[in-house]
């Protein structure tokens, strides 16, 4: 069965790792077959330790370099549970039991989903505009229908905003809605809040927002240093219905 699934998700053009979710309960019963049929080798031992150690490597980034910035919870929560880990691992290195092979490949992956879903998420998703414009939109009162796109678009804004926003390319048509409908919002770009101004339409800024495609991280943005020099600028505007200045 998984590999129909992979052959089926081969023939997208369009993928994304989170597409593999759906294989996963399938590919851990054919895991779980095969440590029940096998006896536990250091070899085993060496692919978990190797892949656990990579993990630990990443997560101890994560925490000193990306996001410097862990609450005392999460840190405390990783001291101990890879403390528990290094005592396990130091007691008995290589048991013969595949449960114990099981039971630390899921210790090593508790404390990378931990740091992943507690810190570095959290951490990372503010950078994803869409998300940070439809909560200060649902603040203020703003209707769905009544935030729209100016030279850019935002599947993250469509879904936590629940419903499809208009873009217009054309400053005229942006004139023509105001006049006809009166105060609407914009998301634009600083490209977009230039054209608007050199046109002259009049309009307030209602928030401004660091913007970066999370999912796709560079090393340029998970570089503190950097960061500030790869991040986009996105506004919410709002039109006025005398809009000509």
């Amino acid at each position: 069965f998984p590999s129909h699934d992979i052959i089926a998700l081969s023939l997208s053009r369009y993928k994304l790792p989170h597409y593999i979710f759906v294989t996963i309960p399938w590919a851990a019963v054919l895991v779980a077959a095969y440590l029940n049929s096998i006896s536990v080798r250091k070899i085993h031992w060496a692919a978990v330790y190797f892949l656990g150690f990579i993990g630990m490597i990443l997560t101890s980034l994560i925490l000193i370099f990306v996001f410097p910035d862990a609450g005392i919870p999460v840190r405390v929560a990783v001291l101990a549970l890879k403390g528990l880990l290094v005592w396990q691992v130091v007691r008995q290195p290589f048991p013969a039991d595949s449960d114990a092979l099981v039971l630390r490949g899921v210790l090593f992956s508790f404390i990378i989903g931990l740091v992943m879903n507690f810190h570095f998420y959290p951490k990372l998703l503010p950078y994803q505009s869409g998300r940070a414009i439809a909560e200060l939109a649902r603040s203020k009162g703003i209707a769905p229908d009544e935030l729209t796109y100016f030279h850019r678009g935002s599947h993250a804004l469509d879904f936590y905003n629940g419903k499809y926003l208009t873009a217009y390319d054309l400053h005229e048509d942006i004139r023509k809605r105001a006049a006809e409908e009166g105060a609407f919002w914009v998301c634009a770009d600083e490209a977009g809040k230039g054209e608007l101004e050199i046109n002259q339409i009049r309009f307030t800024v209602e928030g401004e927002f660091p913007h970066y495609p999370v999912t796709l991280l560079k090393g340029t943005f998970l570089n503190p240093k950097k960061r500030d020099s790869v991040l986009d600028r996105i506004y919410l505007l709002r039109i006025e219905q005398n809009c000509v200045s």
